[in-house]
């Protein structure tokens, strides 16, 4: 008894001088796991139930006889934009002013700060859906095999979704998307949770997952050209009388026009395998790996150009062609293009390993060690 006790000491101690660690915030939080979330995720050697599954499919094998899980998951969001001041390189702004005799322009999105706290999902059929709040409902089963000492089990699950609506005129974050969605949704997860021993057990999981993505953002043109262009352009609308005549030019900070993109992938395939060794009742040690799911989405885009853009391509298309003496093309001057978009969206592969200690009947400490691959 003394031994152990000692052992178990160690072990915390071990626990206690463990550094602080950064994560990703999307990453694991929509399983919507009460345990996981609580635990900062660190549940590796200690996997929760039927959402083991995803955070080490090796714990399915601790679930006993058949039953059934369902939860409903509900979140809220705030979403905080905020632009520093504006930067232009003091040469640029010397040779302009110089130049033309005028102060360089100013950004209007400079030094602003807005948050936004309206949800938006992506869903299947559906697409890109404003919803009043973001709740959902999810639910599996397990059976578990006596003769086999294997657990069978599958159960519906988001790896990551996320979604909001900006204010379109008053966010600066409204250039990074006013309305933005990314939804994965595993649909089925055929999986089996195996006790080999007494003490080690291992699982598998294979995800079968529906994925999309969806944005409406604006777009603008901060460069330094269009500063000069449209000082020039200025010039000679002075030299022009007739009004009918008068050249229109892009400011260096206007919207250039909005774009919309929504896709999806209805088949995007993943695994975990998982490792469960518990060498006495108070100490546990998992592995988990998460492999990397590559999710090729198709659907459509279209470009609705802003008066400003509009004008500009329009006056300037006679003289477009001589761009293509410098590498560059034709302004095609439309309002508006359409057409088809494809997008490949790789989410991470990810390894976890992690210690579980009882170190007193109501107290236990878990530690995960996590490695993901954003390279």
């Amino acid at each position: 008894m003394r031994k152990r006790s000692i052992a178990r000491l160690g072990a915390v101690a071990l626990l206690l001088c463990s550094s602080a660690a950064q994560s990703q915030m999307l990453q694991n939080i929509t399983m919507g796991n009460p345990k996981a979330l609580a635990l900062g995720n660190a549940v590796t050697a200690d996997p929760p139930g039927l959402d083991s599954i995803h955070f080490n499919p090796a714990g399915l094998a601790k679930l006993r006889h058949r039953g059934q899980q369902f939860k409903v998951m509900a979140a809220h969001m705030e979403i905080t934009s905020e632009t520093g001041p504006q930067r232009n390189s003091p040469a640029d702004v010397a040779g302009f002013e110089e130049f033309y005799g005028v102060p360089f322009p100013e950004d209007d999105q400079a030094n602003r700060k807005a948050t936004a706290t309206k949800p938006m999902l992506i869903l299947p059929i559906e697409g890109m859906t404003k919803v009043p709040a973001i709740v959902a409902p999810f639910g599996g089963a397990w059976w578990e095999s006596e003769s086999m000492g294997i657990t069978f089990a599958t159960t519906a699950y988001t790896p990551a979704a996320f979604g909001f609506e900006r204010d379109r005129d008053n966010d600066p974050g409204a250039y990074q998307g006013y309305e933005v969605a990314l939804t994965r949704l595993t649909y089925l997860a055929p999986s089996i949770g195996i006790q080999f021993s007494e003490t080690l057990s291992i699982g598998l999981s294979i995800g079968l997952s529906w994925q999309g993505f969806g944005t409406k953002t604006k777009f603008r043109a901060p460069e330094q050209t269009l500063v000069f262009l449209g000082g020039t352009t200025e010039q000679l609308n002075d030299a022009i009388a007739d009004p009918e005549d008068q050249l229109s030019i892009l400011g260096a900070f206007d919207n250039v026009g909005d774009l919309t993109l929504e896709m999806e992938d209805v088949l995007s395939p993943s695994f975990n395998i998982g490792v469960l060794w518990e060498p006495t009742p108070w100490l546990a040690f998992g592995l988990v790996y998460q492999s990397e799911a590559k999710a090729d989405m198709e659907g459509e885009f279209s470009m609705r150009y802003s008066e400003e853009f509009y004008g500009t391509t329009t006056d300037l298309k006679p003289i477009s062609p001589l761009l293509a003496l410098v590498g560059g093309a034709e302004f095609a001057a439309v309002p508006f293009q359409e057409g088809d978009a494809s997008l490949e969206m790789t989410m991470p592969q990810h390894l976890s390993l992690g210690t579980s200690v009882q170190i007193l009947p109501d107290l236990k400490v878990n530690v995960d060690v996590k490695w993901t691959d954003y390279s």
